[in-house]
């Protein structure tokens, strides 16, 4: 009976959780206004549904500015906020959202990493352990509809630092002592690339960093002097103005090419193929091709077009890339 009651309670939460989704998913198809009231031929509004995003982060702009373009053949869309942690919100999001192709997922390469950091370091029998294992399951059969923007990350010194080429970085990795010489936001993605960036270097010991709660204020703490590099999303470095105090460095050559930071959408498991195509269709026209570019330069972002053929296995490698890469960030960066 005590084993029963164990498993009671561990479920309760899940179950809880999927009620929560369930009422906000209800709730978005049809409001306490609508019903008889909506117009006549207008389609449902189709909601693209933030999942571990933050309010003010760049996955919200662009998710808003996505949805301000989506119009077409007299269905708009709107942004909306799952509740929980982002592997609450995606097992929550997948297994209630079946055949519902008003109801769409904006998932980030943060998202993917939040999900294999829970399910790394949380018991698989914990809440979050079993939220992170049903979301990586599920997200094995969503329906990739388009990669909206990406962003490549960067490293940046400041404009005065000896550190000019990765020769140079690899040589400083390898006098660090105990103060921290990277800084980087509180984001599992970025901190995952840091160490794979660290554990490919060859220096062979764990490197302490410091931990800010954004990129900005990252790039803050450099120009103060408390680290001696950042890592973080071209996007960010070019939106401080710094004065010409920040340069850039060439992204290590023992890295092989630098991660790219990305936003997408994904349709639930059950859309049939025609309505993939459709949604699929519906992505590629946002605000007619060319004004999408222009919006998301205008964010730092490079739009991302990808074949059929791609975006039907790319939140499948996205999983396991992201898993490949916490296991080797994990034994070679600590906290500071």
């Amino acid at each position: 009976m005590q084993g029963e009651s164990s498993l009671g309670r561990l479920l309760w939460p899940l179950v809880l959780t999927g009620v929560v989704v369930v009422v906000v998913l209800s709730f978005a198809r049809q409001p306490l206004s609508g019903g008889d009231g909506q117009a006549a031929g207008l389609a449902r509004p189709v909601t693209l549904w933030l999942a571990g995003g933050k309010a003010g982060s760049l996955a919200e702009a662009v998710a808003q500015q996505a949805a301000s373009c989506w119009a077409g053949d007299g269905q708009a869309a709107q942004v909306g906020h799952l509740p929980g942690s982002s592997s609450t919100a995606v097992a929550g999001f997948l297994t209630n959202a079946h055949d519902a192709s008003e109801e769409l997922l904006v998932i980030t390469s943060t998202t993917l990493a939040d999900i294999a950091h829970d399910r790394s370091v949380a018991a698989p029998s914990s809440e979050p352990g079993e939220h992170a294992q049903t979301a990586t399951q599920l997200l094995a059969g969503a329906a990739p509809i388009a990669v909206l923007g990406s962003d490549p990350l960067a490293l940046a010194v400041r404009a005065n630092s000896p550190i000019h080429s990765d020769a140079q970085l690899l040589e400083t990795m390898r006098a660090a002592g105990s103060r921290p010489l990277f800084g980087v936001a509180a984001d599992a993605w970025l901190r995952d690339n840091l160490g794979a960036l660290v554990g490919g270097s060859g220096v062979g010991r764990r490197l302490p960093y410091a931990v800010y709660g954004s990129s900005r204020e990252a790039i803050v703490s450099l120009l103060g002097g408390e680290v001696e590099a950042v890592l973080a999303p071209t996007n960010a470095l070019h939106a401080v103005h710094d004065g010409g105090r920040l340069r850039l460095l060439p992204w290590p050559s023992w890295s092989g090419g630098a991660p790219r930071a990305w936003v997408a959408i994904v349709g639930a498991p059950g859309l049939s193929a025609a309505t993939v195509a459709r949604l699929r269709a519906r992505a590629r026209d946002l605000c007619g091709g060319a004004g999408w570019t222009q919006l998301l330069r205008g964010d730092g972002l490079s739009p991302a077009r990808l074949s059929a053929a791609g975006l039907a296995g790319f939140v499948s490698a996205g999983v396991g890339a992201t898993t490949r890469l916490q296991r080797l960030a994990a034994p070679v960066v600590r906290d500071f």
